[in-house]
């Protein structure tokens, strides 16, 4: 593998060029974005009951306003 490729998981490598591609960076942080809430929204039951208030959760629902339902 030559510098002008990076590589991914799964064996997967991009050139350069499609790496620093806008798409390419607006797929990555959507991914990063859903897998980031995704993880919070599974984990918030058990982190209220412990009373870990380290979860996006309830910050966005404050923020927009809405109720926990």
């Amino acid at each position: 593998m030559t510098d002008d490729h990076r590589r991914l998981a799964y064996n997967i490598s991009l050139s350069s060029k499609v790496y620093s591609h806008e798409a390419t960076k607006i797929l990555f942080r959507e991914v990063a974005s859903s897998s980031f809430l995704s993880n919070n929204i599974m984990s918030l039951r058990k982190e209220v009951a412990q009373g870990d208030l380290d979860s996006i959760i309830p910050i966005l629902i404050h923020y927009h306003q809405h109720t926990p339902q």
